[in-house]
């Protein structure tokens, strides 16, 4: 049974297939990438994969793949930066593509629809490479920046000014088949060096707060990702957000 959704089922891109520490504890996984089965396992050298029809890459805590033209392989950003520390990972499977999970970057109404942020807005760049980056301001101090790379992966980050601590999101919407794919986020913590006294007491409570919501946010989602319905000519008003313009970005991952 496939989605209800009129898109090509497997773009290009970088997608991960798994999380470094997973692989860590056996000595294979398993795993169905775009409908292939394959085995990923570790050698003297690094991170292997048979078939090894694949571009395999390990970094940031999690194991990539490349699929689609070489030719046109975009690059891997490294997002590892001084002082982030990995917190935890959460991962759900999905009735949904790659596409409609990366849409809601740019789908402004859901963030107060969906998740009662009040007043967000965003400002972004161009849609003339492979990366986007997007900022988003609310009434609340807290400060929002993502990067998207293709329809693979992206990195969020969270800035809690009061606090002087940012958290760090590394996501990655990876195709299991033409129906479903796994969604995967790493939490990392950066905190301002020397921690404060009131840092080192309330940081542990408030990274397990902001992970637990950060999660029920990502299944609020999931409920209209596994429920909803592609409509290439949306009924959009002008708060929607540039929808249409991301629509006609993700299409360079189908040729």
């Amino acid at each position: 049974m496939k989605n209800n959704i009129s898109l090509p089922p497997f773009p290009s891109g970088w997608f991960a297939i798994a999380s470094s520490k997973e692989l860590k504890k056996r000595k294979s996984l398993n795993r169905t990438f775009m409908g292939q089965k394959i085995i990923l396992f570790h050698t003297p050298n690094g991170p292997c994969i048979k078939p090894t029809a694949y571009r395999i890459d390990e970094r940031d805590g999690f194991i990539f793949l490349y699929h689609g033209n070489p030719e046109k392989m975009h690059k891997l950003p490294h997002l590892a930066k001084d002082g982030w520390r990995p917190y935890r990972m959460f991962s759900i499977k999905l009735k949904s593509h790659p596409q409609e999970t990366s849409e809601n970057f740019v789908d402004i109404c859901h963030l107060s629809a969906v998740h009662h942020v009040p007043n967000a807005s965003m400002d972004t760049n161009s849609f003339n490479s492979e990366i986007l980056s997007f900022n988003y301001t609310s009434k609340t101090s807290v400060k929002v920046s993502s990067h998207v790379f293709g329809l693979g992966y992206s990195f969020t980050e969270i800035q809690l000014p009061l606090l002087k601590t940012k958290i760090g999101l590394l996501s990655s919407a990876c195709p299991i088949d033409e129906t479903f794919l796994v969604s995967r986020t790493l939490f990392f913590l950066k905190i301002a060096a020397p921690p404060s006294f009131f840092q080192k007491l309330f940081l542990p409570i408030l990274s397990y707060v902001m992970f637990k919501t950060l999660c029920r946010f990502i299944t609020q989602d999931a409920v209209i990702w596994n429920h909803k319905k592609y409509l290439a000519r949306p009924i959009l008003t002008p708060n929607d957000g540039p929808i249409l313009l991301f629509r006609k970005w993700a299409r360079r991952f189908y040729e």
